[in-house]
């Protein structure tokens, strides 16, 4: 099996703790991100905070530290590659914690 770069099409939210994770699915609130990446650039690159490196904005931005944030992106896979026994999903640089389900 060929390895697929899951480069493109990431999303970022933060969490909602009052919902289970299987309820997070809808289209609402998922902003663009790049993974790469983290969580600060990508409320910055979306506008959603002002530049933590700017004045006192750092002041501002430490909610988001507060915070989970879930990430998600789609792929697809080939009926050859679901041909194979096993698939690994290989996640290299994970920070602090995370969990990962398909």
């Amino acid at each position: 099996m060929d390895r697929i770069p899951l480069r493109h099409g990431w999303q970022l939210k933060p969490r909602e703790p009052a919902l289970a994770l299987s309820d997070e699915s809808s289209a609402a609130g998922w902003l663009p991100a790049q993974v790469p990446g983290g969580v600060y650039e990508t409320l910055l690159a979306t506008n959603q905070i002002p530049d933590p490196f700017y004045g006192t904005n750092e002041i501002d931005v430490q909610w988001p530290a507060e915070r989970d944030w879930l990430y998600r992106c789609t792929f697809s896979l080939s009926a050859a590659d679901l041909e194979h026994g096993s698939i690994a999903l290989c996640c290299d640089g994970l920070d602090t914690f995370a969990t990962v389900f398909c």
